[in-house]
């Protein structure tokens, strides 16, 4: 659905000669990533508004989302799986914040232990839906790292100030971050074993093929 509303989109740009036609697929996908996010950001607003968590909403989704923009992290390889991801993400946000209410600034504390040296050590994190150089990865590196030192910053603060209810949403925010961060580390290793095996196989096989041959 999303592709095909980008696509009719792309396609009357190109009609109206707002830009070239060689270029389409390129604002096709870009379209798509914006109509994406306006769901996701809809679905999201939405909840905010039936249950009451407008605040911490607004300041989870900024928070999140923009770490995990120079972190990198896990992507799933459909738009509907990427709306299931962020909402489950979102939902579980709001049900931890409300079961543990008593437990909230502790429970962020853990949480930004564990998480904080993920992101310090392994942002960021290269995927087919995020390639960058060298240069650019230095780049979003040092950008992380000085959004993480932000974020601990206003967290601390938080915890001095007993606003327990930000302490949460900002570690939970990092914490979620470095969670997608693991699970792409994981699956891209397991690729990379998957892809060795392949090539250990196929020479192996051509391999004793030749030698046959030659005998």
């Amino acid at each position: 659905m999303i592709y095909y509303i980008a696509d009719e989109l792309s396609l009357c740009l190109v009609v109206n000669k707002i830009i070239p036609i060689e270029k389409r697929k390129y604002y096709t996908y870009g379209i798509e990533l914006i109509l994406n996010d306006l769901l996701i950001f809809i679905m999201v607003i939405s909840l905010a508004l039936i249950t009451n968590t407008i605040a911490i909403s607004i300041l989870f989704t900024f928070s999140f989302c923009l770490l995990r923009t120079y972190t990198g992290g896990y992507h799933s390889k459909s738009y509907a799986r990427c709306c299931v991801t962020a909402m489950v993400n979102y939902l579980s946000l709001l049900v931890f914040n409300s079961v543990l209410e008593e437990f909230r600034l502790y429970a962020g504390v853990i949480m930004m232990i564990l998480s904080v040296p993920v992101v310090w050590i392994f942002s960021p994190i290269k995927h087919d839906n995020h390639p960058f150089n060298e240069r650019e990865k230095e780049k979003y590196k040092k950008v992380s790292r000085i959004l993480i030192i932000i974020i601990s910053v206003f967290f601390i603060i938080s915890i001095v100030s007993l606003f327990d209810k930000i302490v949460f949403v900002l570690a939970w925010s990092v914490f979620a971050t470095s969670l997608l961060m693991l699970l792409a580390i994981i699956l891209n290793k397991k690729e990379e074993i998957s892809n060795e095996k392949t090539v250990l196989r196929d020479f192996s096989r051509y391999g004793s093929d030749g030698n046959q041959t030659g005998k």
